[in-house]
């Protein structure tokens, strides 16, 4: 028998024994009761519960800023959605002067409400909080800075 240690502070239920613990965080799913979890996606869960919403972009600029392409982006928040870790708000951001690409603005959903250990009842967002994500922009660009 290992030692019990937590891995993340979105750790699962039961806590990972130093034998459980993954030899590659990149790959190596963390168990939370009968769902695998991957260490990115546990990020993406606990930035979005962070802030308690974030955009598309937020998420691509602080996690997936290698990728030339938004599109492993777009298939890992599309699985999270349709896994009910997170949820989308309905109105899409537009760039610019309503022009440019949408972009969409995520909440924990239900089972990322249970992950991130959030008291109380699940109730989502009906609206886009301009301040959440203004505060979001403000991470993100000194994470930028402290990167260069």
């Amino acid at each position: 028998m290992g030692i019990a240690v937590p891995l993340l502070s979105l750790a699962p239920k039961r806590l990972l024994t130093c034998g459980d613990a993954p030899r590659d965080t990149r790959t190596d799913p963390l168990y939370h009761d009968f769902m695998l979890v991957s260490l990115r996606d546990a990020q993406i869960i606990r930035l979005v519960a962070q802030f308690n919403m974030l955009s598309s972009g937020h998420i691509n600029e602080l996690l997936f800023k290698d990728n030339t392409s938004s599109t492993p982006s777009n298939r890992v928040l599309a699985r999270l959605t349709k896994q009910r870790y997170l949820a989308r708000i309905e109105k899409r951001l537009t760039g610019g002067s309503n022009g440019g690409s949408g972009q969409y603005v995520y909440q924990l959903g239900s089972q990322g409400w249970a992950l991130a250990r959030r008291e109380g009842r699940y109730w989502p967002y009906r609206s886009v909080s301009y301040h959440s994500l203004a505060i979001a922009d403000a991470y993100v660009a000194l994470k930028a800075r402290e990167r260069d």
